[in-house]
Order: structure tokens, then C-alpha cells, then sequence
């Protein structure tokens, strides 16, 4: 079959579908950001780059089966206190899918977006055809990741307006278990990778940002050591000796969070590897949608 993915990203569906054994003839990728292209070549070569998702003409391909999209969420996040929703510059672009959608009429299609104002997800319910399905990738792995789904996969249920994906079983997966080494109090960690309080922001700001806020993953070297952190916050001491040997997940912790593959963005910086993760997908959660397809 042949695939169109819009802002592809580092490519997580194409990921999923090869981790399916799902038989790709040839994979479509719209996606601008320099690293994330050059990640997806170096561990999918074949991949057919097509340029800005504006440009993007049925006649320029052959019968597209399934069309992929994980269209941006800045306008749309209850992160962003101004956010503008599908009038928002960046979230808009919702709509260069949607004419996709319509002019190339693929067989399935699967879209992507955060848990947003609900009028906002009744419009892209009625404009796609579909009701989403919302699923916390927290269900089947170590990491929260609550997103939006919408699309006509076959799946085992069947939803308001035809969606018939059903959230996973729940299975246990401690953040814990993703760790090389040291400590973490949560049972779940976060996916939102990008910004979340690493470098270069002090270890005692780390430790502000993450306790006061929730979002973060931070790694202490023991429980002993956590309790220390926790004492000394409370007493307002802001000497580093013991918040110093704070610590953000790695590159590879950070690849298990979104169930990539070892090694995958090897060829990356910490900080690239930080960004293309925190845009991506949670592989497991795209792989239960996708199992329909088989």
C-alpha cells in the first residue's frame, strides 16, 4: 500500500506500521524541520519527501491508501493561554489536511491532536466525518500522553459518527522500569519531552518546575536522595550540593517513553532528540489504532 504522511515528524507512524509488519510500498513524508527529515533518512531511506503540506497535489502521486497527520497543536493546547484554536496560524493548517482528505480519498486515514476545547473537536469531528477516540498512552505504557484520535481504521468497537477504535487494555508499565538509573517518585511519567525543564535551567529550578507544575520527568539518584531534595525545597535552601546531581531522562530513557526504537535518534543532539520526540507520537498507542489495518 502506499502512505501520505503529513507532518510527518521523526516519522512514529511509519515506525508503527513496520513494527506491524505492514506491507508499505512506497511512504509519502510533508514535513519542514531539518533534524526530523534527517533522522527519518537515516533509519527509513526509501522515505519520499514531498515539501511543505501547502504544496501538496493529487496529481503528483500515485493511489494513496492511507493518509497520516499529526497537524499542529500550539492553537489547540490548554498549555497556551492564547491559544486562537483552527484560527490559529500554526493549528489552521488542520485544513491543508482536510483538502487532502477530500481530494485524494485514501482508503484510511488517521488524525492526531490534543485534547482540546470541545467545540473545537466537534468541528474537526464534523468536518473529518469521524468522533474521536481519546486515549492516554499512560494506559499501555510507562508515560502520559492524553491525545485525540480521530479515523476510520476498522477497530473493535464503534463510537458516535463511525469510529470504531476502542481505548487499549490497560497494562502495567512503571516509569521506573525505563530508567538506566536512579530514582523517580512517579508511578507515570510525561511524553511532553520538549522544554520540560532541562538544560540549561539550574538543578534547583528543575526541581521548582517539576514540583510545583507536575510536568517534567526528573531522575534523582535514590529515594534518600529525592527526600533530601524535598527537604531541603521546603527549607528554602538554594545551594546546589544536593539538587546538583538532578538529572532529565537520555536520549535512550527518552526513546522508551514513546516506545522507539533503540538507537533510533543516535544520530542526533540531546536536544534535537528532545524536540523531535516531544512533536512525535507514542508509537504503542499508533500501533493499537493501526492493528485494524491488518
Amino acid at each position: 500500500m502506499n502512505v501520505l504522511s503529513l507532518f510527518d515528524g521523526m516519522s512514529c507512524g511509519q515506525i508503527a506500521l513496520d513494527a506491524l509488519s505492514i506491507d508499505v510500498e512506497r511512504y509519502f513524508a510533508s514535513e519542514i524541520k531539518q533534524h526530523a527529515i534527517a533522522i527519518t533518512s537515516h533509519n527509513y531511506p526509501n522515505t519520499e519527501y514531498v515539501g511543505d503540506v501547502r504544496g501538496v497535489k493529487k496529481s503528483d502521486f500515485p493511489k494513496i491508501d492511507i493518509l497520516l497527520a499529526g497537524s499542529p497543536c500550539q492553537d489547540f493546547s490548554q498549555l497556551n493561554a492564547k491559544r486562537h484554536g483552527l484560527k490559529g496560524s500554526k493549528s489552521s493548517l488542520f485544513f491543508e489536511f482536510l483538502r487532502v482528505l477530500e481530494s485524494f480519498s485514501p482508503h484510511f486515514f488517521l488524525l492526531e491532536n490534543v485534547v482540546m476545547e470541545s467545540n473545537q473537536a466537534a468541528t474537526i469531528s464534523r468536518l473529518v466525518g469521524v468522533a474521536p477516540v481519546r486515549i492516554d498512552a499512560a494506559l499501555i505504557g510507562p508515560v502520559h500522553r492524553n491525545r485525540l484520535y480521530w479515523t476510520n481504521i476498522p477497530g473493535e468497537g464503534r463510537h458516535l459518527l463511525g469510529s470504531y477504535i476502542t481505548a487499549p487494555e490497560k497494562r502495567t508499565a512503571p516509569f521506573q522500569g525505563i530508567l538506566d538509573y536512579g530514582y523517580t517518585p512517579k508511578r507515570k511519567g510525561y511524553c511532553l519531552t520538549c522544554g520540560n525543564g532541562g538544560f540549561p535551567i539550574t538543578p534547583h529550578r528543575k526541581y521548582h518546575r517539576w514540583q510545583l507544575g507536575g510536568f517534567g520527568n526528573l531522575v534523582f539518584e535514590s529515594r534518600s536522595h529525592y527526600e533530601d531534595c524535598r527537604r531541603a525545597f521546603r527549607g528554602k535552601d538554594f545551594e546546589n550540593q544536593v539538587f546538583g546531581s538532578l538529572r532529565t531522562l537520555n536520549p535512550t530513557e527518552l526513546e522508551r517513553c514513546h516506545e522507539i526504537p533503540a538507537g533510533y535518534c543516535d544520530a542526533l543532539t540531546p536536544r534535537q532528540t528532545e524536540d523531535v520526540i516531544g512533536d512525535g507520537w507514542h508509537v504503542g498507542t499508533i500501533k493499537h489504532i493501526m492493528k485494524g489495518l491488518l
